[in-house]
């Protein structure tokens, strides 16, 4: 599994209108009127309606993923979100996902694999937003793939 460390996928293409961005803000209860009304979000200063800080988190189904062989008892262990630039709706980005580190950790019921990943957002090559998230394998699961 070490040797998946490093590993990148292509960079897809994803794009988000103003609906799905509308739909994701009311599904996790935001209510603030920039992300439901284009003049409220340029009034604040954005360009367009921006995307719910969180909704990067929904590219990664837009991926396959071959370190992740299938998701049956992976855990999702933790994730934080890194921003340098307005994520807005109407706009495509660029996106890849990497590994960054794999490490085995020995738990209480034997032992565990974890796997760091990270997905990049970029716009015109340069950066926008990085989501990265920890997952937790069982050992003796078949739930990764091998390179």
């Amino acid at each position: 599994m070490k040797t998946w460390i490093g590993y990148k996928t292509e960079t897809i293409p994803i794009s988000v209108d103003k609906g799905q961005a509308m739909a994701f803000a009311k599904s996790i209860e935001l209510d603030h009127p920039v992300y439901f009304d284009e003049l409220s979000a340029r009034k604040e200063g954005y360009e367009d309606i921006p995307l719910p800080p969180t909704m990067i988190i929904s590219f990664w189904h837009r991926f396959h993923l071959p370190w992740l062989k299938n998701d049956q008892g992976v855990i999702h262990a933790e994730q934080h979100f890194s921003y340098y630039h307005y994520l807005l709706a109407g706009r495509t980005y660029g996106c890849n996902a990497r590994v960054e580190d794999v490490f085995r950790k020995k738990g209480r019921k034997g032992p565990m694999l974890f796997v760091v990943q990270t997905l990049d957002v970029f716009m015109e090559n340069e950066l926008h937003a990085t989501a990265s998230s920890t997952l937790l394998f069982p050992e003796e699961g078949d739930c990764y793939g091998k390179l």
